[in-house]
C-alpha cells in the first residue's frame, strides 16, 4: 500500500491505540537546537477501557504523528530516556542513517491526546510503549528505600515533627501503618470512600509479523466512518514551534 492510503485522515479522538509507523524523519528545531525523530503512525485498533480489550481492526487510513526529542536543547546532549524508550519499542536502534530508509516494521501502543494551539485542536501521540495484550498503567510508584528513609529521618526527623505538630493550631491525624490516616470524614465523603482493588499487569505479546488491509469494523462502531476521499493536511498536526515534516 502507498503512504497516502494509510494517512487519509487524522485520528478523531483521544485514546490509547495500537499503531505502526509508515514514515519517519528527523527534524532540528533551529531556535532551540533540539532534535526530534518524527513518526507518522497508522492506527490499527483502539483500547476499550470499559471492556478491557482492543477494538476490532479499524479501517485503513487513520493516523497520528509523534515527536520524540532525542537531542536536548542546545544540540550537545542526547535525551537518554527517550532514546531508551524508542529502542524498547523497536522503533529505533540508535542509527541516524537508518532514518533515511523505511521505518521499522513494528506495532506499538500510542497514547493520543488533543492539544489546543491558537484556537485549533491538534491530535498527537504523546507517549509510545511496546505492543502488549493491554496498555501498561503508568505512574506506578517504586517502594521507598528503607536506608534512604532512615537517613532522612536522622537528618530531618525532629524538625519535621515540630512542623507537623503545629499546623494551623490543629493536631495532625495519626497515620495507620499500611493504611490511610485516621481523619474525620463527612457522611457524604465516607459513603463514597472505597479501597482500590489491586492492579495486575499483563505480559507483553509478540509483535504481529504483518499488518493486513482491514475491512470496515463490524459491530461496535468504535471506529468512526471512514471516507477515503477526505484528505488531511499534514501541517495541521504540527505546532508552529516545530519544523514541519516532509511527509
Amino acid at each position: 500500500m502507498k503512504l497516502e492510503d494509510y494517512t487519509q485522515q487524522i485520528v478523531p479522538e483521544d485514546g490509547t491505540y495500537r499503531a505502526f509507523p509508515v514514515a519517519w524523519s528527523f527534524q532540528t528545531n533551529e531556535k532551540t537546537g533540539s532534535g526530534s525523530i518524527v513518526y507518522r503512525l497508522a492506527i490499527h485498533s483502539k483500547w476499550i477501557a470499559e471492556a478491557k480489550e482492543w477494538s476490532p481492526q479499524w479501517p485503513v487510513g487513520y493516523y497520528v504523528d509523534n515527536y520524540t526529542c532525542v537531542v536536548k536543547r542546545g544540540g550537545t546532549e542526547l535525551n537518554d530516556g527517550f532514546v531508551r524508550g524508542l529502542v524498547e519499542c523497536g522503533l529505533w536502534d540508535g542509527d541516524f542513517d537508518a532514518i533515511q530508509g523505511a521505518p521499522p516494521s513494528v506495532m506499538v501502543i500510542a497514547d493520543v491526546t488533543s492539544r489546543e494551539w491558537e484556537g485549533r485542536t491538534r491530535m498527537q501521540a504523546e507517549y509510545l510503549s511496546p505492543n502488549a495484550e493491554a496498555p501498561k498503567l503508568r505512574g506506578n510508584l517504586k517502594p521507598a528505600d528503607a536506608s534512604n528513609l532512615a537517613a532522612m529521618r536522622a537528618r530531618f526527623g525532629p524538625a519535621l515533627k515540630a512542623v507537623a505538630g503545629v499546623v494551623a493550631g490543629q493536631t495532625p491525624a495519626t497515620p495507620t501503618p499500611g493504611g490511610m490516616p485516621q481523619a474525620t470524614m463527612s457522611p457524604a465523603v465516607a459513603a463514597h470512600a472505597t479501597t482500590p482493588a489491586a492492579v495486575s499487569f499483563p505480559a507483553a505479546v509478540s509483535v504481529p509479523a504483518a499488518v493486513s488491509v482491514p475491512a470496515a469494523e463490524a459491530g461496535t462502531g468504535r471506529a468512526p466512518e471512514f471516507h477515503r476521499t477526505l484528505l488531511h493536511d499534514p501541517e495541521e498536526n504540527v505546532d508552529p514551534s516545530e519544523i514541519q515534516t516532509p511527509f
